[in-house]
């Protein structure tokens, strides 16, 4: 469900499948236990079709704590996009559209 990957200085948290009411406890102590000693974490939410108000409630946590240490990778289309939008997460949490511009955000 998720994977946990160091790069460098950087922690990204990929998620597969689901986050929900289930899941959302799991995958806060994923973001809590990557975020130790990481100088950024990138979410990826590439391979996450389902997203509730609980998993958006841990997004907005860990920005709180990591604030600009923090990436959050949506696809441009699809539920999760619908989420993040119809939530306006994208003023709260630096969302983008793939890994790669993940990293040239955060690298500054």
């Amino acid at each position: 469900m998720f994977h946990v990957e160091k790069r460098g200085s950087a922690v990204v948290i990929s998620v597969a499948g689901d986050v929900d009411v289930l899941t959302s406890d799991s995958f806060r102590e994923t973001i809590a236990r990557a975020e130790e000693g990481a100088e950024r974490v990138v979410i990826s939410l590439l391979d996450c079709p389902y997203l509730d108000s609980t998993g958006l409630t841990v997004l907005v946590a860990a920005q709180r704590r990591l604030g600009a240490r923090l990436a959050v990778v949506v696809a441009n289309e699809g539920n999760v996009r619908k989420i993040v939008d119809i939530a306006s997460l994208a003023q709260f949490i630096h969302i983008v559209p793939s890994l790669e511009e993940a990293f040239s955000a955060t690298a500054s």
